[in-house]
């Protein structure tokens, strides 16, 4: 396969491969450096209102009223409360004095 195939063949190849070759490098850095739009700011100013949306209706919001505070008179009185009582807790309640002989009261 010499001669005027072969050429032919090689013009053939060189054709079907010519969109291959990378662009030009200016093209390419021109490209980079274009600014693009900011699509990142209109994403992220979504969830931005939202949010705001939420936090002024939690804050606005009306709350119910708070309960009622219990008549006077009625006393409660804790059925368990003598466990929280210490052993020999009379003798805790105020502190031992002591005279200057060393003698305890």
């Amino acid at each position: 396969m010499t001669g005027p195939e072969e050429e032919r063949i090689r013009a053939l190849v060189a054709e079907a491969h010519r969109a291959d070759a990378p662009p030009p490098f200016d093209e390419v850095m021109r490209r980079a450096l274009r600014p693009r739009p900011r699509r990142f700011a209109r994403l992220a100013l979504a969830p931005l209102a939202a949010a705001a949306l939420a936090a002024g209706l939690f804050l606005l919001w009306p709350r119910p009223a708070p309960p009622p505070a219990p008549a006077p008179g009625i006393a409660w009185s804790d059925p368990l409360g003598f466990l929280l009582e210490p052993p020999g807790g009379d003798l805790m309640k105020a502190v031992p004095h002591f005279d200057t002989d060393g003698a305890s009261p």
